[in-house]
């Protein structure tokens, strides 16, 4: 009896031991799980603050693309130009659809002329003014030369007659005096030109005194003695 009682408690103390183990396996196994739950969802987290970073980018990249696409068509409807006269440059920012003729009407309200009194020339080619800057192939950055269109005047002379002369607005008195020396033979001394009844001076340009086309200029004759 006595062997058998103590076969019993060896039977037990070893299966008190097994159990023990298997507890603490399993609690092993349990905190093992535990941790590869927690690391899973630090991944899972940290993916998807990846996945939203990359869409906070793309899209912050795209806005700045969509953007950059609206600006550029924006200015591809305006043009930078520059136009040219003499030593001077008028800079301007027309629209494509612009014609030539509101250039000039531009142009003349910072550069202090007339517009009737210039074209616009490109290549040595005069533009028409009715055409717009996309058709006449104007390109961003271009420098378009302001020349002067020659328009008709007249001097009337002593007796009557009338003598035409081709002109343009830089053209000085002097250089009318020269033209009707040329065709009259009368020494630029001798000549005195009114217009308005006002008398001209030689110095003075046609755009000075507002001079247009198809005035009429009166000449007249200085007395031997300068009266």
């Amino acid at each position: 009896m006595d062997a058998q009682e103590n076969n019993n408690d060896v039977k037990t103390t070893v299966d008190e031991d097994i159990v023990t183990e298997e507890q603490n396996d399993s609690g092993i196994g349990t905190d093992a799980s535990s941790v590869s739950s927690d690391a899973s969802y630090q991944t899972v987290l940290s993916n998807t603050s990846i996945s939203l970073d990359s869409m906070n980018i793309n899209s912050s990249e795209e806005d700045e693309k969509n953007a950059d696409a609206q600006l550029d068509f924006a200015l591809e409807d305006t043009l930078e130009l520059i136009i040219e006269r003499d030593d001077k440059e008028i800079p301007l920012n027309m629209d494509k659809t612009a014609t030539i003729s509101d250039v000039l009407n531009q142009a003349s309200l910072i550069g202090n002329f007339t517009s009737d009194d210039f074209d616009l020339s490109i290549d040595s080619k005069t533009l028409p003014r009715t055409i717009s800057l996309r058709d006449a192939a104007i390109t961003y950055g271009s420098r378009i030369r302001l020349v002067e269109r020659p328009f008709q005047i007249f001097i009337r002379r002593v007796d009557g007659r009338i003598l035409t002369l081709d002109v343009t607005s830089s053209n000085t008195i002097e250089y009318l005096k020269e033209r009707f020396n040329y065709t009259d033979q009368v020494p630029i001394h001798q000549q005195r030109l009114l217009y308005q009844s006002q008398e001209l001076e030689n110095s003075r340009t046609l755009q000075f005194y507002k001079i247009r086309k198809n005035a009429t200029l009166e000449m007249v004759y200085r007395l031997r003695g300068g009266f």
